[in-house]
């Protein structure tokens, strides 16, 4: 058994400082996101208890770490991904998985629609390629595999790339594209310095461990 849930998170307050956001960004992100992921991985666990097994997938974003968008897309995502270690932890006893799924850009019929606008924009700097998103059925191939994973118990209550899933089991996108992992040192060089990375060889991933250290907000 398995279950796939979805929220919207991005708004047209995308540049707007979050002083001037009307309180409604806050809870369309919140009040109906967040809070049906929650319902949704709520109902789920009740049809699993009694089966022992399944495995539910929680669609969250990189916005979670770094600083995608608005405020409220960000603390949505952090929550989803919380949500989905502690729902992890409390359902491990009854066999039951569940894990946060981070897509890349996908081509979403909102993508495509605002293509324009979104490649003028960046994102921390740097543009984004809507033609090398992934199509919306990439995340549903994750999932799929995730399902058939021997191993899927060890990847209860975690956080984790759709591209890296491909990578695991050898899945690509509907039209045969295989989507590099944003741990890729190459992709990371190449987003500002396309000649240095051209020299990197495609294997090289830049651990977990770094990616958080790069983002913390310890002092």
């Amino acid at each position: 058994a398995a279950v796939s849930t979805q929220s919207t998170g991005i708004s047209d307050n995308a540049r707007i400082p979050f002083w001037e956001h009307k309180m409604d960004s806050w809870d369309d992100v919140m009040g109906v996101g967040l809070r049906c992921h929650f319902i949704a991985s709520q109902r789920a666990a009740k049809l699993m208890i009694p089966r022992k097994e399944g495995l539910i997938v929680n669609i969250s974003s990189p916005g979670a770490l770094f600083n995608f968008f608005t405020v409220p897309y960000g603390v949505g995502k952090a929550g989803v991904d919380k949500m989905s270690e502690m729902c992890g932890k409390a359902l491990k006893k009854h066999d039951i998985t569940c894990v946060s799924l981070w897509p890349g850009l996908v081509q979403t019929e909102h993508i495509m629609a605002n293509k324009e606008s979104i490649e003028s924009a960046k994102v921390n700097g740097v543009g984004m390629d809507v033609s090398k998103g992934e199509s919306v059925e990439y995340s549903g191939r994750a999932i799929a595999a995730l399902m058939t994973d021997k191993n899927l118990k060890q990847k209860n209550g975690k956080t984790m790339f759709t591209q890296d899933l491909g990578s695991e089991f050898g899945f690509t996108d509907v039209d045969g594209r295989v989507h590099p992992s944003p741990r890729s040192l190459k992709e990371i060089v190449g987003l500002r310095y396309p000649s240095l990375a051209a020299w990197i060889p495609s294997f090289i991933r830049i651990p977990w461990i770094l990616i958080l250290m790069s983002a913390h907000h310890f002092y």
